[in-house]
């Protein structure tokens, strides 16, 4: 396991630790939302539209980028997060996560 990682109840790694999110599973109930309706590439708007939010930024530090740092979520354009054409996917092992949770 990395340093820094915490392994949840689920057997899956994440960066995030429980007291960070309040959850046993290790993840908040946004993030894991978050996760079962990523299919395919969407743009943060998006997904945004999704959960009826409004204030991108705090929906980016809150939800996106723990989850891009857990490894669930990847970027579509790594070398430039500020890109107008930014979209974001599961990764292998948001798919396994995925898989978990049904």
């Amino acid at each position: 396991m990395k340093p820094g990682l915490s392994q949840n109840e689920t057997g899956t790694k994440s960066g995030l630790s429980q007291n960070e999110t309040g959850t046993k599973s290790g993840l908040s109930q946004n993030e894991i939302e978050l996760i079962r309706k990523c299919d395919g590439e969407k743009t943060a708007s998006e997904l945004i539209k999704t959960f009826g939010r409004s204030n991108r930024s705090k929906f980016q530090k809150k939800v996106l980028k723990p989850l891009i740092k857990a490894g669930l979520l990847e970027m579509t354009i790594p070398d430039k997060p500020q890109s107008r054409n930014q979209k974001y996917r599961l990764t292998a092992a948001g798919q396994i996560f995925l898989e978990s949770l049904q």
